[in-house]
């Protein structure tokens, strides 16, 4: 094959000898003689000449040069590319991920990945994310996905997808559809516990109204939405949480969904890695496959 031709000829270029280039490959210096006299043969043309105990260039040999390295680097990227393939079907990957990512949205994404790829191990470790963020300092994970904002320089955030706060009021709650923010103020209000994402992208909405989690009547702060859920329906107040993360209970006539006028609250959900520090093959793969605009389809689809 002519990669290692090219091989012998780049090194007896850099060396400007055949004998220290046989001695760098481990061949005989007939063999590198001959590995040189096949690409001369291959092109037509004379690539070296002699001067004394040197081998120098000619200008056929000039003008190859610059090819035969793209063409070992070519090869060389594409055989790691190759191994990466194979690497990572296979391994043990730790996911971090904030809690609503990881009850609702990672685990219908992961069965369609895992039925792909089989032999990949993945765990997924879900805290606040808060918790994600120290996991990943820690590296105590590969990688994590939050709804929130980081704190660490030493933590690189890309957005993985678009998410939507709702307000969830009990399914007969006297409210219309659409209300004002004044009438928000006064109702009981359950929310998530500090350094969660659903909290802080919140806080943000708040702050563009020029208003804070103290200007509302909050009564309750639970951890997890599963409890926050199951509180509005017993009518002890009213919440914002992830529209992912109640097509069953407005399915089941347990919810619903009312407007809040002028106070849309969108956020972007993220995937955290450290800075500077390079994936395994199989992480990598798996990022590839989270980027993707892949549809999440649950038995209970959220629907107004």
């Amino acid at each position: 094959m002519y990669l290692r031709q090219f091989k012998v000829f780049l090194v007896a270029a850099e060396r400007e000898s055949f004998t220290q280039a046989a001695k760098e490959l481990y061949l005989t210096q007939p063999a590198v003689s001959f590995q040189i006299q096949a690409l001369e043969d291959f092109f037509g043309a004379k690539l070296f000449k002699r001067t004394g105990r040197k081998v120098e260039l000619t200008d056929a040999g000039d003008a190859l040069l610059p090819y035969a390295r793209k063409i070992i680097e070519a090869m060389e990227e594409s055989k790691k590319a190759i191994e990466q393939v194979g690497a990572a079907k296979t391994g043990k990957l730790v996911v971090g991920a904030s809690t609503t990512i990881g009850i609702y949205i990672l685990p219908p994404l992961i069965a369609i990945y895992r039925s792909k790829y089989p032999q990949t191990i993945i765990s997924i470790r879900v805290e606040n994310t808060e918790g994600i963020e120290e996991a990943l300092l820690r590296k105590d994970i590969d990688f994590g996905l939050i709804e929130g904002f980081v704190k660490s320089s030493y933590v690189k955030r890309e957005k993985f997808r678009d998410d939507e706060l709702v307000l969830i009021v009990p399914a007969h709650h006297p409210w219309p559809d659409v209300i004002e923010l004044s009438d928000l103020m006064i109702e009981p209000l359950i929310l998530r516990e500090e350094g969660s994402g659903t909290r802080m992208v919140l806080e943000g909405a708040l702050m563009e109204k020029s208003l804070s989690i103290s200007d509302l009547n909050v009564n309750m702060v639970l951890g997890n939405t599963e409890a926050i859920k199951h509180a509005v329906a017993a009518g002890l107040g009213v919440s914002f949480v992830s529209k992912c993360t109640i097509g069953k209970e407005l399915a089941l006539g347990l919810l619903r969904i009312v407007r809040v006028r002028g106070f849309n609250v969108m956020r972007e959900l993220f995937i955290i890695r450290r800075e500077n520090e390079e994936l395994s093959p199989y992480a990598e793969r798996i990022l590839r496959f989270l980027n993707k605009p892949t549809p999440i389809e649950t038995p209970f689809s959220s629907t107004e």
